[in-house]
């Protein structure tokens, strides 16, 4: 998606960070400023305090508040941004250039590392690539928005990295960089399964997660699980609602009943004899329901 404004003045910052601001507020969750945590859900920078301490980059710098690539025509040059803990999300991005007359093309390909620092480039994995041109008239600044959707990426890279291949003999500056992780919008979903569980001889049972779990899933990564009830005892026999909590560690819970059924430690049993009167000297065949392990039968 691209968006085209214009700002007066390319070396007055405030108008141009309240815009993007407002933005970034109204679309995202409130950890929008989240920065060097390890992963993160969300990255933003406007570069008002330079490049964040956690963003490497190579041949790119800071000036009038934005981030200027390939000044002079220098070659490649690239940012990574922080881990993410998700790289199926958003990537924004302002577009601009403070001098006079058409500025560029410059070729823009945008991706995924699975490492940062100087070597992060080996790992790259190329998601979009775009030919990203500047221009400015009488002195006004213009600016394009970009937003690159990283959806479709199926790898498991954790660094999102913006790369300038080639060169060009001009400033080539972005401007309110943005990330948010798809884990923000994603669900988890819940799945039981109905059990039975029988007490021991001390009257006691216990169940684990994996007894009533069904297959329970999360769009970002396995889900944690819990149950709220795990231990019964003989004043449990019969049907017990447990409940079954999947948490995905991002603000993503959803809950599901599973009925565990607690049996008495020795269940009634239907006994026959295949003679109903035996004489002394005589014998005659017992047939139980089942076999208990520990339960003697007596005949009287």
């Amino acid at each position: 998606m691209l968006k085209v404004g214009l700002r007066s003045n390319p070396n007055t910052s405030t108008m141009k960070k309240v815009l993007m601001f407002c933005l970034l507020i109204a679309s995202a969750h409130t950890n929008i400023f989240a920065q060097c945590g390890t992963p993160v859900q969300s990255v933003y920078a406007n570069f008002s305090s330079g490049l964040p301490a956690c963003w490497f980059s190579y041949g790119v710098s800071v000036t009038f508040e934005t981030l200027i690539f390939n000044t002079g025509g220098g070659g490649d040059r690239w940012v990574v941004l922080p881990m993410t803990d998700n790289c199926k999300g958003i990537l924004e991005f302002d577009a601009l250039n403070s001098t006079n007359g058409q500025a560029g093309p410059g070729n823009f390909q945008f991706g995924v590392a699975s490492i940062t620092g100087s070597n992060a480039m080996t790992t790259f994995e190329l998601v979009e690539a775009q030919d990203i041109y500047y221009a400015s008239s009488g002195g006004a600044l213009i600016y394009t928005h970009h937003v690159i959707d990283y959806s479709a990426y199926s790898g498991t890279g954790q660094y999102i990295v913006i790369w300038m291949s080639g060169a060009v003999s001009r400033e080539m500056r972005l401007d309110n960089v943005s990330y948010i992780s798809a884990c923000l919008s994603q669900s988890v979903t819940a799945l039981t399964q109905d059990i039975s569980v029988q007490l021991d001889a001390t009257g006691n049972a216990s169940i684990v997660v994996a007894d009533v779990d069904n297959g329970s899933t999360s769009d970002c990564g396995t889900p944690t699980l819990t149950i709220d009830v795990s231990d019964f005892t003989c004043d449990d026999i019969g049907a017990n609602a447990v409940t079954l909590t999947a948490d995905d560690g991002n603000g993503n819970v959803e809950t599901a009943l599973a009925t565990v059924t607690v049996l008495a430690a020795i269940a009634d049993e239907t006994v026959t004899a295949a003679v109903s009167v035996v004489c002394n000297g005589s014998s005659t065949t017992i047939t139980t329901g089942s076999s208990v392990v520990g339960v003697e039968y007596f005949l009287r």
